[in-house]
């Protein structure tokens, strides 16, 4: 059964050949194996565009890197981009489950208002992307 409602992962280094590129392509797949849709994009690019024409997702994966984050996380332009998003997708669907992808060590730079609208933290290379997508 295939699924129409898009699993949509945002990554800027979905399409890349680097390690992280290579395990969200990974779990991508494994998401595929499972019977889910799975859109892939680089970028937010407009949010508010991005998150209307996106409201069919069935649940949104976003990829953030350590390196995204700069000392005083209330003013980080990563955070106030996830913040953002965020809004915008509420405003659509206040229940779209909305994931965060990153190193475990990132957690700690999301805020407390953040972490609340989201489903879950997926731990890169914690788990098999298999038992991820079984989730």
């Amino acid at each position: 059964m295939k699924f129409r409602f898009p699993i949509v992962i945002i990554d800027e280094d979905f399409r890349s050949e680097n390690t992280s590129g290579l395990g969200i392509r990974a779990l991508a797949q494994a998401f595929e194996s499972e019977g889910f849709e799975v859109l892939g994009v680089t970028s937010y690019g407009d949010l508010s565009q991005f998150a209307q024409q996106q409201s069919r997702a069935s649940a949104f994966i976003l990829s953030i890197d350590d390196e995204e984050f700069t000392p005083g996380p209330d003013l980080d332009p990563a955070v106030l981009d996830l913040r953002h998003f965020i809004t915008e997708v509420r405003r659509k669907n206040l229940e779209v489950p909305i994931y965060v992808y990153g190193e475990t060590k990132t957690s700690r730079h999301i805020p407390n208002d953040i972490l609340r609208e989201l489903h879950g933290f997926i731990h890169m290379f914690e788990d098999t992307p298999e038992f991820v997508a079984r989730h």
